[in-house]
């Protein structure tokens, strides 16, 4: 039996490095469609359990911050142990860059996130 599948979109603001936040609910994040124009960047992830508590970097047990390498329209599945990092929180914010370097985007930036309904 396959689980359904569902879309979401997020933005990041001209001049920005964050996305607004995303509520995950009950999905699970299998993808990101990146834009025709980015400002290059990785992305990276912040997460919290609760809508408008602090967020906070999402890293991996071996202590890397989770960052998936990112360019124009592609299509960049999530997978090992990033998902299973980004499955511990509900509310997810997408950085552009990194904690310690921040990329701001040149326009607005729109990612599309296709979900997978969790177990």
């Amino acid at each position: 039996m396959s689980r359904p599948f569902t879309t979401i979109t997020t933005e990041i603001p001209s001049g920005e490095a964050l996305s607004s936040e995303v509520d995950l609910g009950d999905w699970d994040l299998e993808a990101i469609l990146t834009p025709a124009a980015w400002t290059t960047a990785a992305l990276t992830f912040l997460g919290t359990t609760t809508s408008g508590g602090t967020d906070v970097s999402l890293f991996e047990d071996a202590g890397n911050e989770i960052s998936v390498a990112c360019a124009v329209d592609r299509y960049i599945s999530i997978t090992g142990t990033d998902k299973t990092a980004i499955r511990a929180i509900r509310w997810l914010t997408i950085r552009s860059g990194t904690l310690a370097t921040p990329v701001n985007q040149a326009a607005v930036r729109t990612l599309t996130l296709v979900l997978r309904k969790g177990q």
